[in-house]
């Protein structure tokens, strides 16, 4: 982790707009819950790379430690306009929708994850566990 935190400030300081370097310094800082650098360098690599479906995910993971609901469900929703068969994405929208208690938008999206991966056990346990808390 540091390794990839001392080069990836080194060569922001020899290079301009690397969104690379600004998404791994992004996931060095959300690793350290550091929750405000992590936005902070997830944003800076969206600004230079908007359709960068990994930074969008990983934003919506950092709100959603923060509990920002909205705020991660907007980027996850993003991260699937890019690549709409991420199964990862659909399930923590999955999960944001039912943190927001939009219990059928989770049914949705864990169903997505499933169909495109019907190994994803996550997306099965968090589906079963919404499906009971909906009671269908």
């Amino acid at each position: 982790m540091e390794d990839t935190e001392t080069i990836s400030i080194h060569t922001l300081d020899a290079t301009s707009n690397n969104y690379l370097c600004h998404f791994y310094l992004g996931n060095v800082s959300l690793a350290r819950s550091d929750l405000e650098m992590a936005i902070y360098q997830f944003n800076a690599a969206l600004k230079i790379r908007p359709n960068f479906t990994d930074a969008h995910y990983n934003l919506g993971n950092t709100y959603m430690s923060k509990k920002m609901i909205k705020e991660a469900i907007y980027h996850y929703l993003e991260a699937l306009r890019i690549d709409p068969n991420n199964e990862n994405v659909h399930n923590n929208l999955g999960i944001a929708f039912a943190y927001d208690n939009n219990l059928d938008k989770a049914i949705t999206h864990f169903s997505k994850a499933l169909k495109i991966n019907p190994d994803h056990e996550k997306a099965r346990i968090n589906l079963s566990l919404v499906l009971q808390k909906n009671k269908k």
